[in-house]
């Protein structure tokens, strides 16, 4: 159990901290996004409010191989025949080099609708991507999120 919870003080209608013992609770988005497929986002419901958005690499590629028109065939999280394979690791090595604090950041904001409200320039709740295609260790990436 976590002791500091956050408590919306009534009078100035501002978030503070309180002390109780209270579980500690993830709360879970799941979107199916036009441009990573389906993803989801971890949101941290005590301080410091740590948001965590998981993006499915795999499914992300192919959404890309749709856009540039490459046929393929996926077998559950598994590319198992890929019409062009050069331009397929091409888009591939893309998502490496991407840099996702942004978009991490724009799916911290459609998921925690208090954000604006704790965001300040004494605190900033840290967003953590995590990209991952089941088999290779996720790619980690963390940001602070900018006004």
């Amino acid at each position: 159990l976590h002791k500091d919870i956050d408590t919306t003080n009534q009078s100035t209608d501002k978030l503070e901290l309180g002390n109780g013992n209270r579980k500690c609770i993830y709360l879970y988005f799941y979107y199916l996004d036009e441009e990573f497929g389906f993803m989801h986002v971890r949101l941290q419901t005590w301080f410091p409010f740590e948001i965590q958005v998981y993006i499915n690499g795999r499914e992300y590629l192919a959404r890309k191989l749709d856009r540039e028109g490459i046929e393929y065939t996926r077998y559950d999280n598994s590319f198992i025949d890929l019409a062009d394979l050069e331009k397929a690791q091409e888009l591939a090595d893309q998502i490496e080099s991407r840099k996702f604090s942004r978009t991490f950041d724009n799916f911290a904001e459609r998921s925690n609708p208090i954000l604006k409200r704790i965001d300040s320039k004494s605190f900033r709740p840290v967003t953590t991507g995590v990209l991952t295609n089941a088999s290779t260790p996720p790619m980690l990436c963390s940001t602070e999120l900018q006004p």
